[in-house]
């Protein structure tokens, strides 16, 4: 009998915790309005910056009152990020990418938009490659990190950064925050870093280039949720990946931070680019460092 009282109570506690957390604009204690000092970040041997995301829970999927959602978009969900990663500060740029190639010329739709705009025209495909080569440098000097792309569940987590709103900083569209089509002109990719950070200090998380994920379609799995089956991951069946946070091109419904897209990983059209994560493979726990450098 005292059993199925305690069952009960922790069951109303836990509904009333949820209500709290839907009524609320956050549901973290992160403060989205925090003074840049308070980011954390780290540059690896390439001068590629990340900023610390650290672990915890969030809602994925339709903000709560959003009428735009789309199905995929619901319902939404409480996904847990167990671990704490770094994510690329900006979206990777053109120079990044021709420095770690070591190439001098690299393929853009927009050639005068300069090497500090994002990398475009670039498939999930050939991004592989490039990570493929940055993890063969950082085995062979010891690093304990690795790279690869952010899941989904990885890239709404960073993107809402404590915010169950439309947006990261708000249920409004604005234009201080994002280039989507409405402020965009001349139309096309702009250099990074140029709006304003979400709350870990992350750049141009909508608009401007939509990112590719790490994630697989899988039908029948992961129209609505994320997979977690890495092993599906380089399937040849299993050739559609997902692409988040809309581009210069995108409308006010297409940037929002819960919308929804995916590509052939053959392709690379002109409005897709990435962004990197740094992770600790087979640790049960990661830190941010406190030198400044990624360790």
């Amino acid at each position: 009998m005292h059993k199925n009282k305690m069952i009960i109570f922790f069951t109303i506690l836990s509904l009333f915790f949820i209500m709290q957390l839907m009524g609320e604009t956050k549901i973290s204690n992160l403060n989205f309005y925090q003074s840049p000092e308070k980011f954390t970040y780290c540059k690896d041997r390439n001068e590629i910056e990340f900023a610390w995301i650290p672990p915890g829970a969030f809602y994925m999927g339709q903000s709560p009152g959003d009428e735009d959602a789309r199905p995929n978009e619901i319902p939404a969900f409480v996904s847990q990020v167990s671990k704490g990663f770094y994510m690329g500060k900006y979206e990777f740029t053109q120079a990044q990418w021709k420095k770690v190639l070591q190439v001098e010329k690299t393929y853009t739709y927009f050639p005068s938009c300069g090497e500090n705009c994002p990398k475009d025209s670039v498939s999930w495909d050939e991004i592989q490659s490039l990570i493929s080569k940055l993890n063969k440098i950082a085995e062979s000097e010891n690093k304990k990190y690795r790279y690869r792309l952010p899941t989904e569940s990885e890239w709404e987590y960073a993107a809402r950064a404590g915010m169950i709103t439309r947006y990261y900083w708000g249920n409004e569209i604005h234009p201080d925050f994002l280039w989507f089509s409405e402020n965009n002109e001349p139309k096309g990719i702009k250099p990074v870093g140029q709006k304003k950070p979400n709350g870990f200090g992350l750049y141009d998380m909508l608009g401007n280039i939509a990112e590719w994920c790490d994630d697989n379609l899988v039908w029948g799995q992961n129209e609505r949720h994320s997979t977690k089956d890495k092993n599906q991951q380089f399937s040849k069946e299993n050739y559609r990946k997902f692409i988040r946070g809309g581009s210069f091109a995108s409308t006010a419904q297409e940037t929002r931070v819960s919308s929804r897209s995916t590509g052939d990983s053959q392709y690379g059209l002109k409005d897709r680019g990435f962004r990197l994560v740094l992770y600790i493979p087979d640790s049960s726990k990661s830190s941010p460092t406190s030198s400044g450098e990624c360790e």
